[in-house]
């Protein structure tokens, strides 16, 4: 999955630049912002999209400021439900055909009062589509000062993006070789992070189960050897609680220690992130 701030869509050169970018990444859904256009037609999507399969879904932009598109692979994510405004698109599908699961495109307001309104209308969207949440896309606001080059103290702002992150109970992915996705062209030391992608818990566990070839055979195999007698909400019962040791068991043999490693993994991406500000990566840091 790739989230992009494109600032803008009417050149050819930059969509050709973009669908290289997809291609070679083998990129299954892109979520774009800032479009900048009043109305995307499938020839504008098939100038951006590398494979013969596609479906999309868009928001127009209003007065060429704006605009959200989000392109995927049907054979990958098969949409059920959606929703969108101006800010956000909505995807609520089964991934892989495995995983069911919401994919949420986000363009925040640049306003205070208003980004706090649409944190508040996201949340109130949980309910309705209560499966595990994918969020990416521009979030306008950082979550700490340590994301803007130039900020020394927390504000209004920051606290709202807080709370809605911690009503959601997702988690923000790390970032990997940068500590910034913006800058204003203008003023050189105004870098901020902006962007970035946050999930559910069940996204960074229960999917890679599911993604993993060896799951579904271990499952099916262990509930058929699983021995037990009695009345029936017992033995499912028994059957569950079987099967659940035996999935902590090949999760720990196949993932080792998750909770460790991301811990590990956050660390060598912070020391990464510190240097890439100040010099050249070597090689094997890349």
């Amino acid at each position: 999955m790739l989230s992009w701030n494109v600032h803008g869509l009417r050149r050819g050169e930059k969509r050709r630049r973009i669908k290289s970018l997809i291609k070679e990444k083998e990129v299954d859904m892109v979520l774009l912002q800032e479009t900048k256009l009043a109305a995307i037609l499938l020839d504008m999507v098939r100038s951006l999209w590398y494979r013969d399969q596609v479906e999309f879904m868009e928001v127009d932009a209003s007065s060429l400021a704006g605009g959200i598109l989000c392109i995927w692979d049907p054979s990958v994510f098969s949409l059920s439900a959606c929703c969108s405004n101006k800010s956000f698109i909505l995807l609520s599908s089964s991934l892989s055909r495995n995983f069911e699961c919401v994919i949420i495109n986000i363009y925040a307001p640049n306003d205070v009062s208003c980004r706090a309104t649409f944190w508040d209308s996201l949340c109130n969207l949980k309910s309705e589509f209560p499966k595990p949440w994918c969020l990416g896309g521009d979030f306008n606001k950082i979550k700490n000062v340590e994301e803007h080059k130039a900020c020394s103290r927390r504000d209004r702002g920051m606290q709202d993006f807080n709370n809605f992150i911690s009503k959601l109970e997702v988690s923000d992915l790390p970032m990997l070789g940068r500590q910034f996705t913006w800058s204003n062209s203008q003023d050189e030391a105004r870098w901020s992070r902006l962007d970035r992608f946050m999930f559910n818990p069940e996204w960074l566990f229960i999917n890679a189960w599911l993604l993993h070839p060896l799951f579904l055979p271990l499952v099916k195999k262990t509930w058929l050897e699983a021995e037990a007698h009695g009345w029936v909400g017992f033995v499912l019962w028994k059957k569950l609680k079987i099967l659940k040791e035996v999935i902590r068991k090949w999760n720990v043999e196949v993932y080792g220690n998750l909770t460790l490693n991301i811990k590990k993994a956050e660390e060598e991406l912070h020391v990464l992130d510190l240097a890439v500000e100040t010099r050249i990566l070597d090689d094997f840091e890349i």
